[in-house]
């Protein structure tokens, strides 16, 4: 697939927390659940909580800076 330019749109007010830092410092990386144009989509471990999560990664070259 050609890359035509488009950058994704991402809205702030969409994310229940945002996360600073490391991540493996607080998360142990599972596995790879999802693909798409935009990134992927891993299943997680809370390492405190030991409670699964879902945790999409979104490539920074492909976000707008406009929502950033």
């Amino acid at each position: 697939m050609k890359d035509k330019g488009y950058k994704l749109k991402i809205d702030k007010s969409i994310f229940v927390h945002e996360q600073k830092g490391r991540i493996k410092a607080k998360y142990r990386i599972l596995e790879t659940i999802g693909k798409g144009s935009y990134g992927e989509v891993k299943k997680i471990l809370h390492k405190t909580s030991g409670e699964l999560r879902a945790m999409k990664i979104i490539r920074k070259e492909d976000v707008s800076k406009e929502y950033v």
